[in-house]
């Protein structure tokens, strides 16, 4: 027998962690575009004051474009692959009704939290940031609960 408004939990989670997919992508997908603009500002700056940049040769230039570009774009991709396999993470679990997986994610998740709250404290515009990842952390608890109080009907159950 399953709790009351199991099922709800469940799909919630679920629902919430393709949800934070999706903003991983956009995200990832804005931040492209403006890693595109900053290149372009870089190049303006180092061709419109050379004097400010003496010794630095044009393939120096280049380079130095280069590698700002190479770097956030790997940093701008690790951030996302992360944050995606997480989400993931929460979704299989919900999906597989998988309790080590589900309490794994709800432990990351709540320790984010943390970091959410402290974040809100320095700038109050992420205090709304913080209140959905609240909301998906007592989800994800009440979750982990359910699943709980399942597998112990399970291990009670007799067994024919």
């Amino acid at each position: 027998m399953e709790p009351a408004g199991y099922q709800i939990k469940r799909y919630s989670l679920m629902a919430f962690c393709v949800l934070s997919i999706i903003v991983y992508i956009i995200v990832a997908a804005l931040s492209a575009k403006i890693i595109g603009e900053v290149d372009q500002k870089i190049t303006a700056e180092l061709d419109n004051n050379p004097q400010n940049y003496p010794g630095l040769k044009e393939k120096d230039k280049k380079e130095v474009v280069d590698i700002t570009h190479k770097v956030l774009i790997g940093v701008l991709v690790a951030f996302c692959v992360i944050g995606v396999l997480f989400q993931l993470l929460g979704v299989i679990a919900a999906w597989r009704e998988h309790f080590c997986l589900a309490i794994t994610y709800t432990v990351l998740h709540s320790l984010g939290l943390i970091q959410q709250l402290v974040q809100a404290f320095r700038n109050p515009v992420l205090f709304a940031s913080f209140g959905y990842h609240l909301l998906v952390a007592i989800v994800a608890i009440l979750f982990v609960i359910d699943l709980s109080k399942i597998r112990r009907s399970k291990m009670n159950a007799p067994r024919y």
